[in-house]
C-alpha cells in the first residue's frame, strides 16, 4: 500500500509545486508525514496499517519530483544531466 500511495501522488505533487511554494508546500508534507508515521503505532488491525501506510506514502511522494523540479532551478540545461544522473544513482535498489 506504501508505493501505490507514493506511486499515485507523484504527479499530482509535480503540478503543485508550480502553483504554491515549495517552501511552503515541503514542510507541510514533512509535518503531515510525519504524523501519520507517528500514529502507525497505535494500529489494531491489518486494515488500519495499510490505510496508514498508504497515507506515509502519499505524503513521501512529494520529495522524488520536489528534488527534480530543484535540480531543474539549480542547473543550466546542458549540465542538468549529471546532478539528476548522481541522484538517482543514490537511491537504493530493491
Amino acid at each position: 500500500m506504501y508505493t501505490v500511495g507514493a506511486v499515485l501522488d507523484q504527479l499530482p505533487f509535480a503540478y503543485l509545486f508550480t502553483e504554491f511554494p515549495m517552501s511552503w508546500v515541503i514542510p507541510f508534507l514533512d509535518i503531515i508525514w510525519g504524523v501519520y508515521t507517528l500514529l502507525q503505532y497505535r494500529v489494531e488491525s491489518f486494515g488500519e496499517l495499510m490505510a496508514y501506510r498508504f497515507f506515509v506514502g502519499w505524503f513521501e511522494a512529494a520529495f522524488f519530483p520536489g528534488m527534480h523540479y530543484i535540480f531543474g532551478m539549480l542547473f543550466v540545461e546542458s549540465n542538468e544531466e549529471l546532478p539528476l544522473t548522481q541522484f538517482r544513482g543514490l537511491v537504493p535498489r530493491r
